[in-house]
């Protein structure tokens, strides 16, 4: 992507007590006027998100997207949000595609052309921690998983997902309201039933150290036992 190699990149700046934007040329993008850090989710795009009304106490703040001329984009919401992660060496990362959106308390996604990924209906969205392309979605105080593309992975019916390893490919642990766990891969497919009282990947392949009925088992996708009780 030649548009990419090209575009000069961004950096949040603090200048005289307030923050601004320059790109890598050392050129000012945006003037430093503003009381709080600029967040950039994608250097080489011209969105950045501002907050304002920020209480420390209370945790709430509100929040507003502006490009590159200072113009406000993206307002039919009421707040725009950079997706924050971290990794597993608790480095921050940004989801460069998606953002997630707020209007009457509800939460959506949308993408960095302002395109709606997921309406704005529920009541929580957040990152899966450690993991890419993963998002927690709740209503109703049930979680499900979508990408950052707003494909449905699973709906909200859970009471916990997390990520299996640290690539998203590898899929997600599910529990289901008796405490138990099973497993989601990514594309949608359950690979193992809610009945586990423990689930840990075993690194490479389809493969699981479970406990079942404080048995422990090592077992395939499909719950297949490979090794029984033999630990």
């Amino acid at each position: 992507d030649m548009k990419k190699t090209v575009t000069n990149s961004c950096i949040s700046v603090f200048q005289n007590g307030k923050w601004g934007v320059i790109n890598s040329k050392g050129e000012t993008v945006i003037e430093p006027t503003y009381d709080n850090m600029l967040v950039i989710p994608d250097a080489s795009e011209p969105i950045f998100i501002c907050q304002t009304d920020v209480d420390l106490e209370k945790g709430t703040y509100k929040s507003y997207a502006i490009d590159d001329k200072s113009n406000k984009i993206f307002g039919n919401y009421e707040t725009i949000e950079a997706i924050q992660n971290i990794d597993k060496d608790n480095n921050v990362f940004y989801d460069a595609n998606a953002l997630i959106v707020s209007n009457n308390g509800k939460y959506g996604l949308i993408n960095f052309s302002g395109k709606q990924l997921l309406e704005c209906k529920y009541d929580k969205i957040e990152p899966i921690k450690y993991i890419k392309n993963s998002l927690m979605i709740q209503l109703d105080n049930k979680k499900g998983i979508s990408d950052n593309s707003g494909n449905i992975i699973t709906e909200p019916t859970y009471s916990d997902v997390q990520a299996l390893t640290d690539k998203y490919e590898d899929g997600y642990i599910v529990k289901n309201s008796k405490g138990l766990y099973g497993v989601i891969n990514y594309n949608k497919k359950q690979t193992l039933d809610c009945k586990y009282s423990k689930i840990e990947n075993i690194y490479g392949n389809e493969m699981y150290f479970v406990t079942e009925n404080n048995n422990k088992e090592v077992i395939k996708s499909g719950g297949e036992i490979v090794v029984k009780n033999d630990f």
